[in-house]
């Protein structure tokens, strides 16, 4: 099925997806396609990194971090920075909560409540 445009239409287009392309620039967005849609939320600002401990993660599925370090090279998603100097190895939640879940079978909080937030990049 053929749709014939009018070319006063087709201008109208072009002027449309230029007026929304300059309003994503100022944004801070982009108009490509491939670009991530960045998430909907409470207003507050998402922290690029939720460090949590072994012990932090162990108490929210309510087993000891002895047990937990078990599943050390067995699914435990692997730390993002390691410990040493007397100080913890630490995990990023957004990656170890899921993690957590599907193994404890426990629905747990998106934002760890005690987690040290930072900026890692």
């Amino acid at each position: 099925m053929a749709t014939n445009l009018d070319p006063a239409d087709g201008r109208d287009l072009v002027r449309l997806v230029d007026a929304l392309t300059k309003l994503l620039a100022r944004l801070g967005l982009s108009a490509d396609p491939g670009t991530p849609i960045p998430p909907v939320n409470s207003g507050q600002p998402l922290p690029r990194e939720q460090l949590v401990s072994l012990d932090q993660c162990a108490a929210m599925v309510h087993i000891t971090r002895r047990a937990l370090a078990r599943y050390r090279g067995r699914g435990l998603p692997a730390p993002v920075r390691p410990g040493h100097a007397g100080r913890p190895t630490l995990y990023d939640w957004r990656v170890v909560r899921p993690w957590l879940e599907a193994t404890f079978g426990l629905r747990l909080p998106e934002c760890h409540p005690t987690a040290q937030h930072e900026n890692l990049g």
